[in-house]
């Protein structure tokens, strides 16, 4: 009979493996068609712009701005979906891998980390999937120009950390919040206690932490 750390693991690995699936159906399908669809528009305005039909090239313009739209956020979702940096190479490059991608949309990202050793597959998941769906609500939602996440080892924990400089979380979202309730349950699923922070116009603090007694079994 399986314990309960044991069917914390095998429900998260079967979630990834649903994730991976949807991954790639959405990048082999919706993502190729909207695309192509760009690449016609923008063939279409290169013709329309010739014999200056204004109102057409307005339309059109205002439909790729549409799609451009739904591609970066349709990326955003099959990056979230598929964890492969992780398992290529390593928590400490996936992590440098994320935040660039991050830092390449205007978001200035300051990165603290203990050297991380020894720690379970599960447990590197774990942070992965926090600290990605934490950038990603900031992203979404904060308007922050900064952020700043910490992975260190304390004594008796290891602790996570991400801050950000933004408008901060209305009350209801505390605890209401979509990606703040799966962030939540991934890490009490693993043993982790959680704390959050926000004031309106003050920005928002996540923290994460693992009890070392806890690792181990994770």
């Amino acid at each position: 009979m399986l314990t309960n750390k044991q069917l914390a693991v095998a429900i998260q690995d079967a979630v990834e493996l649903e994730r991976s699936r949807i991954a790639c159906d959405l990048h082999d399908g919706v993502a190729q068609q909207l695309a192509l669809a760009l690449l016609k528009l923008e063939y279409l305005q290169h013709l329309l712009n010739a014999e200056s039909n204004q109102l057409a090239l307005t339309e059109i313009q205002k439909t790729i701005t549409i799609i451009q739209g739904s591609l970066v956020e349709l990326r955003h979702c099959i990056t979230s979906a598929v964890p492969l940096q992780l398992t290529r190479y390593g928590l400490s490059s996936a992590m440098h891998n994320l935040l660039e991608e991050y830092c390449s949309e205007g978001l200035q990202i300051a990165y603290e980390c203990d050297d991380l050793l020894d720690i379970p597959i599960s447990l590197e998941v774990c942070i992965y999937r926090f600290v990605q769906e934490a950038l990603n609500n900031i992203r979404k939602h904060a308007r922050a120009t900064r952020a700043t996440i910490r992975l260190h080892s304390a004594t008796e924990a290891l602790e996570i950390v991400v801050e950000d400089n933004g408008c901060g979380l209305p009350d209801n979202l505390h605890t209401q919040g979509a990606g703040l309730q799966i962030m939540h349950a991934r890490v009490q699923s693993l043993g982790g206690s959680w704390q959050i922070r926000s004031q309106p116009g003050q920005g928002t603090t996540i923290q994460v932490s693992f009890p070392h007694s806890h690792i181990a079994e994770c």
